[in-house]
């Protein structure tokens, strides 16, 4: 597994060997958080990035005190608000932080300036100032002008920005994030994808943000946490997370990734040779830290369609290898056509050509060679082929 450590700066939240387990009727139990330990940093953004059922939500929940785990230990800004050998649980309420909800939580009878206001009436906060502070994160999210409508006066991209403004307006030095953007259309989640990170980096919030959209965990996090059956599989940046992932699971959960069966035939200084079905492909010594580089493992070959390339002759350059193949199909994606083509043994691999007029090139039952750099590919652990 890979595992970035957390930035210089003190962390603002700590989880330590957190376990959650649920008894389901009939005795069975299922363990959704698994022994999970991770820090965030001041200033950083976490994104918490997996199918549904691996865990995200749960421990998410967790730090909010919204669940309470079975082991471990969570510090937010310096304090325990879970222990299980301390016997320490203080419930959400308690704990200095804001969450974002999925469903946007917005009371319905409250207008929009009463919504933003609660967090800070309930903390006390000087009534003096409360009408300026709502005015002005309303503002900062898009929404000024819209304080005395109700929820149901407002659209769901309007109510998402209500409800980040809510969780913004306390000034809190801790943020969770529950899919806040899941129930948006594209184009507005786009912006608010642009408007958080914004935000986030003005602020200097710290943050938890769970969510199941790759682009999302790309875009926002300075670091992504990929959940796999309530462990973690890879905690990195998210260049590193996609561009080395340290498992098959990884690499198909996160892009599209081409995962080719092989074993390693010979290694070396400058990296390994990794022969299967598909033919021979070498390795570049950076595409080796997650196995074992000894002759005969058997290996995952990752690729990332984006990487490859099609051509009706082998490459000649030292530093690329060349596979033959045959076109199956073509698919228009937009930015680019999948192009679908059949290797040694039937082994399937998908090329991403961008441009378009090479295409008519590349008819389906076409003879071609699909190319790729040497340090363009990651080896994984794998099954022998």
């Amino acid at each position: 597994m890979v595992i970035a450590a957390a930035p210089a700066k003190s962390p603002r939240i700590e989880i330590t060997n957190l376990v959650k387990r649920y008894r389901r009727e009939g005795g069975a139990s299922i363990t959704p958080v698994n022994d999970i330990s991770l820090e965030v940093a001041g200033d950083e953004l976490v994104v918490l990035l997996g199918p549904s059922g691996c865990g995200k939500t749960t421990l998410l929940r967790c730090v909010a005190g919204l669940e309470r785990p079975d082991e471990g230990e969570i510090v937010i800004d310096g304090k325990v608000v879970f222990s299980a050998k301390r016997g320490i649980y203080l419930p959400a309420e308690q704990r200095e932080l804001s969450m974002v909800f999925q469903s946007y939580a917005l009371w319905p009878h409250m207008t929009v300036a009463q919504n933003v206001a609660y967090p800070l009436q309930s903390r006390r906060a000087p009534a003096g100032d409360i009408g300026a502070r709502v005015s002005k994160v309303l503002a900062m999210v898009g929404v000024a002008g819209l304080e005395q409508q109700y929820p149901s006066q407002i659209s769901g991209g309007q109510q998402q920005r209500v409800a980040l403004a809510r969780a913004l307006v306390s000034g809190s030095s801790v943020v969770l994030f529950d899919e806040p953007l899941s129930n948006v259309d594209a184009q507005v989640r786009a912006q608010l994808r642009f408007e958080l990170q914004s935000m986030q980096r003005s602020l200097g919030f710290s943050g938890l943000y769970v969510t199941h959209d790759q682009t999302e965990a790309m875009e926002l996090g300075h670091r992504v946490a990929v959940l796999d059956a309530g462990v973690v599989a890879a905690l990195d940046t998210p260049r590193n997370v996609y561009n080395r992932p340290p498992s098959d699971y990884v690499a198909r959960f996160v892009g599209v990734a081409n995962i080719w069966p092989g074993a390693i035939a010979a290694t070396g200084p400058e990296g390994a040779m990794v022969e299967g079905a598909f033919g021979r492909i070498a390795v570049a010594p950076e595409g080796l830290a997650n196995v074992e580089a000894a002759n005969g493992r058997s290996v995952g070959v990752v690729t990332r369609p984006e990487n490859l390339r099609l051509s009706h002759a082998a490459s000649e350059q030292a530093e690329h290898s060349s596979l033959p193949a045959r076109v199956v199909t073509q698919m228009f994606s937009g930015a680019h056509t999948e192009v679908v083509v059949e290797l040694g043994g039937g082994v399937l691999a998908t090329v991403w050509v961008q441009d378009q007029s090479r295409l008519e090139a590349f008819p389906a039952g076409a003879e071609a060679f699909v190319t790729i750099a040497h340090r363009q590919v990651v080896l994984v652990p794998g099954t022998a082929p």
